[in-house]
């Protein structure tokens, strides 16, 4: 979830709902299946984005949302040390063909977008949702002795042939 603000534009409320959202809701939903999980030695992939892994620019209009997604990469990786039976992948998305940042209707990053193709965060070429399910498919298919920390998946560029 990501509300499409600068930062010092983000209300609270903003803070609470994006980081209610992408940490505490990631958090408690592992909490509860972590017995599972370490029963059955499973495997648990969170969502992270490229956005949150882009250094020195960051993505304007999204800073509550990078924050959010850095949060839960630190949390994953926590999660990882202390329960090293199960598997923990931190899923990387490369931009999307979705309604990212459009919750509630909001059109905001609208603002912002041009700005990201111009610099070159996002470009013609995107993914689509099924492209994350057959990645994620493939990785809970590997065999138990093979783990993958972190994986990012984002769209080939467009080339031209001579």
């Amino acid at each position: 979830m990501s509300i499409s603000k600068h930062v010092d534009a983000m209300e609270p409320a903003d803070w609470h709902r994006v980081f209610g959202t992408n940490v505490f809701g990631a958090c408690t939903a592992t909490t509860a299946v972590l017995p599972h999980l370490l029963e059955s030695k499973g495997h648990a992939i969170y969502f992270g984005s490229e956005s949150a892994q882009h250094q020195p620019v960051p993505w304007r209009g999204i800073g509550g949302y990078i924050a959010s997604k850095r949060a839960l990469d630190s949390i994953v990786r926590s999660f990882k040390l202390e329960n090293p039976t199960v598997a923990f992948t931190n899923f990387i998305v490369g931009a999307t063909m979705t309604e990212f940042g459009m919750d509630d209707g909001d059109q905001a990053v609208l603002e912002f977008a041009e700005e990201w193709f111009r610099i070159g965060h996002v470009s013609m070429t995107m993914l689509e949702p099924i492209d994350h399910a057959k990645v994620i498919v493939d990785i809970l298919n590997l065999p138990a002795r093979v783990l993958i920390d972190q994986v990012s998946v984002r769209a080939r560029p467009l080339t031209t042939s001579a």
